[in-house]
Formats: C-alpha cells, structure tokens, sequence
C-alpha cells in the first residue's frame, strides 16, 4: 500500500498531538497545547479528544486553567501550586488570585482547604484582609501577655499593659509605702544590671575594637 501524503498543516498537527503525549509536559503546557490544536487546526474539543484517546471533560477542565491569572499560571507550570490548589482560584477576580495564591503558598493548604477559601473569598472578597488583621492581632495579644507575666515575675505583684492605637501604658499595683519602695529598687537594680553591661561591652570594644554578643 502506498504511504499517506500529509501537507504541511496535517504534519504539523500530527507533531503537536505527538508532542502532547509526551509524559513530562507541565499541565499548562498540556493546556495551551491543546488551545493551538483547537484553533490552528480548527478541531473540536470532541474530534481532539478522540484523536488522543482522552475525555472531553478532561479537555475541557485542563483548558480552564489558562483562564488563571497569568502569575498563578507560572506558579502553576512551575509545580510551585498543583492543579488541586489552582483549580479553585478561577471562581476569584483575576486581580484577587496572585494574593490568594501567595496565602496558599504561606500557610501549605491543602487543595480541600483551597476550595473552601476559594468558597469564602467568592462571597466575601475582603475576607482574607480580615483574616491577617485577626492573625496580626492574635500575635499581638501574645506578645502583650508575655510581657505581663516578665514583669509580673521580675517585680513580684500584678501588672497590666493597655494599648490603643497611638500609645499604650503599664500599670503596676503596689500595696503600700514599703512595697512601692521594694518595687522602686527592683527596677533601679535592674537598670544598674542593664547599664553595667553596656558599660562592660564599651570595655570589651576599647581594648579588641570588637563587640561581643
């Protein structure tokens, strides 16, 4: 039997679906491979199926992705995000996806954790600012209550530090002449503690010229 003459395009398509079955191809490179397939050969996404033996659904759910914001397309290619945290991002505005991807990345969610976020932000874009305003005053609480107890410690009676949005304050509780007294002289001790060593380190760096640590 006489072989098949192609022209140039059929060569060309025949090349790319080759290509396609390649096993090291990165899912968006799948993706716009099959877009260039669709539009320069003018085949359907059914005909395109068949010819590599693959599902239209699956077609159609890989060529989704190119609707990603370009950012979250690289992260994509480059493994940095699998399809399972993507995926989700295309219910978001292309303009909300970078900064969602970024959070995906930060806190290692999980692609059922991706979803439901992606859930969330669809029917509250500010939710994820929210989120890191209470994350940043969690830390903050932390802070704060590490410092009561120090003091609380060091001074030996109850303490409170109150904050606002410009400045905050220390109370410190004392229950007479004597004990304010006691109180005065902890905190000259360690003040005295606190300069003596800073005079100890200028000593150190006048005779090395270098400071220790």
């Amino acid at each position: 039997d006489a072989l098949p003459i192609y022209n140039d395009s059929e060569i060309s398509e025949i090349a790319l679906i080759e290509n396609l079955q390649r096993e090291d191809l990165s899912v968006m490179e799948e993706a716009r491979a099959y877009q260039r397939l669709l539009t320069e050969f003018g085949l359907t996404q059914e005909e395109l199926a068949g010819r590599l033996g693959r599902s239209r659904s699956h077609l159609a759910n890989i060529m989704r992705l190119l609707k990603l914001a370009p950012q979250v397309q690289e992260l994509l290619g480059s493994g940095v995000l699998t399809v399972g945290q993507a995926r989700p991002l295309l219910a978001l505005p292309e303009e909300l996806q970078q900064q969602v991807a970024d959070f995906i990345q930060e806190h290692d969610l999980n692609a059922r954790q991706c979803e439901e976020l992606a859930k969330k932000l669809a029917a509250d874009p500010t939710a994820l600012e929210k989120g890191t305003g209470e994350k940043a005053q969690v830390q903050e609480n932390i802070y704060i209550r590490e410092a009561v107890e120090k003091l609380k410690s060091l001074l030996g009676t109850q303490v409170q530090i109150k904050t606002g949005k410009k400045k905050g304050k220390v109370e410190i509780e004392f229950y007479s002449e004597d004990d304010l007294e006691r109180i005065m002289g902890l905190i000259g001790e360690r003040r005295q503690s606190v300069n003596q060593a800073r005079i100890e380190k200028l000593r150190q760096f006048s005779q090395t010229g270098k400071f220790t640590v």
